[in-house]
């Protein structure tokens, strides 16, 4: 029933995704996520981007703009490498939670850029809290000791707070990346995401010192 599903959605969507050039990755890959997982349906997302962009190139072959296409091969195609890494390094969970919010946004009605920038500072926030999560294994990271314990990392977590704002909300960064401003109710739920991935984290951890698998601080 659910390769039924993908079937059916992948026909709906390459059909439209044929007519108007765009379009299939936002209805094929949700129920991917679904069927298959984020970290699965990413790259089965791009196979299938791959094959239904090499069927318009045979078919519009006479049309296309070389020149432009190797302008935007130039850093796409590294950065596509680089963000493919960084789906396959990111905490466990985060993938999904990332995915989740791009999709809220879009159902609340939110533009697309404005839905991948809240992906990228849903993927900030989370490593964030990651971060402070994983350097006290043997211990809670909630307490004073775990958010102020290393200065370096406070210096490290202020400059990538700094980036991430102006990647945001600096009209210049806005034109280089097609970012836009995030509300604050957009903002507060990346941040809930942040929190409800260190709490999942801290129960872990808490469950596994109590069946010994964890050293003491």
């Amino acid at each position: 029933m659910e390769w039924a599903l993908v079937l059916a959605i992948g026909l709906v969507a390459g059909t439209l995704g044929g007519i108007v050039g765009f379009g299939t990755s936002i209805l094929l890959l949700p129920p991917l996520v679904l069927v298959f997982g984020p970290r699965e349906a990413v790259p089965i997302m791009a196979i299938v981007a791959l094959m239904a962009n090499g069927s318009r190139v045979a078919v519009w072959w006479r049309e296309v703009d070389w020149r432009a296409c190797a302008a935007y091969s130039a850093t796409g195609i590294p950065f596509a490498a680089l963000g493919a890494l960084t789906l396959l390094r990111i905490p466990p969970g985060a993938a999904e939670l990332a995915l989740g919010v791009f999709f809220l946004a879009l159902e609340r009605g939110r533009d697309l850029e404005t839905a991948r920038t809240l992906v990228v500072n849903t993927l900030v926030v989370l490593e964030i809290f990651y971060l402070f999560n994983v350097r006290y294994l043997g211990m809670t990271s909630i307490t004073l000791r775990g958010a102020l314990g290393t200065p370096a990392v406070l210096y490290a977590l202020a400059a990538v707070v700094a980036a991430q704002l102006a990647f945001t909300y600096l009209p210049l960064m806005q034109g280089w990346f097609a970012t836009r401003p995030v509300a604050l109710a957009d903002g507060a739920l990346v941040i809930a995401c942040g929190a409800a991935l260190l709490l999942l984290f801290e129960g872990e951890k808490l469950l596994l010192r109590r069946f010994g698998l964890l050293g003491s601080p």
